[in-house]
């Protein structure tokens, strides 16, 4: 287990310092940082109801895949970005966003093929982060979207302490 004290001390690496160990002679950017992290909240809908959630007035509100693409048009098509950054990390959050799998391919297909034509060494090194309950991990469009992204997507699952705390706040 790793404590409080010992955090910094971790072998688990962000992938941000893991591009700067790599790429050490290609950092830019002023503020010491390698990647340009962009969020993108696809859905304020969830299949849960948290007591906790910051969420509190759930709504089966969703992105469109037209706001997605110009946000990923204006940051790709930014000098500042490309010139000063190795990689973007589009961090997809909700609600639940895999209540939106449909989206996010959608959005992940568009990212890298649009950067690729930009700058094909920054798609290469570009990733997808998505936070989610984990409820719909396997979900036979998730497992596809998964596999299709599996070298380009970080996936975390929110826990909230052990079990009987976890399940009693869902």
């Amino acid at each position: 287990m790793i404590k409080p004290e010992n955090f910094n001390k971790s072998p688990y690496k962000e992938y941000q310092n893991i591009l700067g160990e790599v790429f050490h002679t290609e950092i830019k950017s002023l503020d010491n940082t390698v990647a340009k992290t962009i969020t993108l909240q696809v859905t304020e809908d969830c299949n849960f109801a948290c007591s906790y959630c910051y969420q509190h007035n759930k709504t089966s509100n969703h992105m469109n895949f037209e706001i997605a693409k110009q946000i990923i048009d204006n940051c790709i098509h930014d000098s500042e970005i490309l010139d000063n950054y190795l990689a973007i990390i589009l961090d997809i959050i909700g609600g639940e966003p895999f209540l939106e799998i449909k989206l996010i391919e959608q959005i992940a297909d568009y990212f890298f093929s649009e950067l690729s034509k930009i700058d094909f060494l920054m798609a290469s090194r570009s990733r997808i982060s998505i936070i989610s309950n984990g409820s719909l991990y396997f979900t036979p469009d998730v497992q596809n979207f998964l596999d299709k992204y599996k070298n380009f997507v970080s996936f975390n699952i929110t826990l909230d302490g052990y079990k009987e705390l976890h399940d009693s706040c869902r």
